[in-house]
């Protein structure tokens, strides 16, 4: 390990045979020591990993092990991460993939008809785990995903309930479950996740609220409950775990899909029923703040993109 001055900045490298060579340029030659000095001892106590020996593979395992478990997208990052290991750049060694790698990764989702919005979030997982390769894990690596086009995401969607779509989607499944969640999505605004997490300890009949503690934004919430809300979750078998539901997250989409199918009903996701919520609190009259408390928006911008009001709702206030 040495440090010698290059121009106006420092350079640390370190060089311990069996292992790639280290070199990493500074402002400042206290961040060069300190740098070369934690290579060196990650190396000598086993805790490098080196990149010409390190597959796709074997970092996704270290990245979802070590970065996935505290998220709270857990769950979906971990089925892109499972999406990943199956594709053939899995099996590539970590420093050697390219920007034309990931390219064609995203092309051959594309060519899948994945979504752009998939796709997009499939790229952030591989760049997010290149930056914890590098600042974390002392890996001197470039970062491919950087170096590629990314797919254009536009998430306006303005699919509304049509007359009778959410009977028929309800009678077209057995689980009295997903039948209970698609009505108080729609009654109460709520996420699928929060739906999800509800217990019963956190519904109040008397005040006729369900309180929210764990939400996406990270800050809980009270949300109202409607009389036809209160009547579903009163018409549900209680579960000795104290959970609402038992259904998870991803059982319930796919149940939806699967309803949604045999329904009938095309272009609708178990999310619009969140917009449609929304949609009819805004329809009813209630200014942005009230709607924003139930819905858990922080700000208009954020709520308008959940806000399809149909033209004719508008056409009668104009008498």
């Amino acid at each position: 390990m040495y440090v010698r001055k290059r121009g106006n900045s420092w350079q640390g490298r370190v060089v311990i045979k069996g292992y790639p060579e280290q070199v990493k340029s500074f402002d400042g030659e206290a961040e060069a020591y300190a740098w070369a000095a934690q290579v060196e001892r990650r190396i000598k106590e086993g805790g490098y990993a080196q990149p010409d020996r390190t597959t796709f593979l074997g970092a996704l395992k270290r990245y979802e092990a070590e970065n996935v478990a505290h998220k709270k997208g857990a769950s979906k990052e971990r089925s892109i991460i499972r999406q990943i290991s199956l594709h053939t750049i899995a099996a590539l060694k970590l420093d050697k993939i390219r920007g034309a790698d990931i390219a064609a990764y995203r092309d051959g989702m594309k060519a899948k008809d994945y979504a752009p919005a998939t796709i997009a979030r499939h790229l952030a997982v591989i760049s997010n785990l290149f930056n914890v390769a590098r600042r974390e894990w002392a890996l001197e690596i470039t970062n491919p995903v950087e170096l590629v086009r990314k797919p254009i995401v536009r998430n306006a969607r303005t699919r509304r309930l049509n007359a009778g779509e959410l009977e028929k989607i309800i009678a077209a499944t057995e689980s009295v479950e997903l039948g209970a969640v698609a009505r108080l999505a729609v009654e109460t605004c709520m996420r699928r996740g929060e739906l999800v997490a509800l217990r019963w300890s956190d519904v109040d009949f008397t005040r006729r609220v369900a309180c929210l503690a764990d939400t996406k934004n990270g800050e809980s919430r009270t949300v109202p409950l409607s009389p036809t809300a209160i009547q579903i979750l009163q018409n549900l078998p209680r579960q000795i775990n104290g959970r609402v539901f038992g259904m998870t997250a991803d059982s319930i989409t796919q149940a939806f899909e699967r309803a949604c199918t045999r329904a009938g009903v095309s272009g609708l996701r178990l999310h619009d029923l969140r917009r449609e919520g929304v949609s009819r609190l805004f329809e009813r009259g209630w200014s942005i703040p009230d709607v924003a408390c139930v819905s858990g928006h922080k700000t208009w911008s954020q709520l308008a993109r959940y806000t399809s009001i149909k033209a004719e709702e508008l056409a009668k206030k104009l008498g």
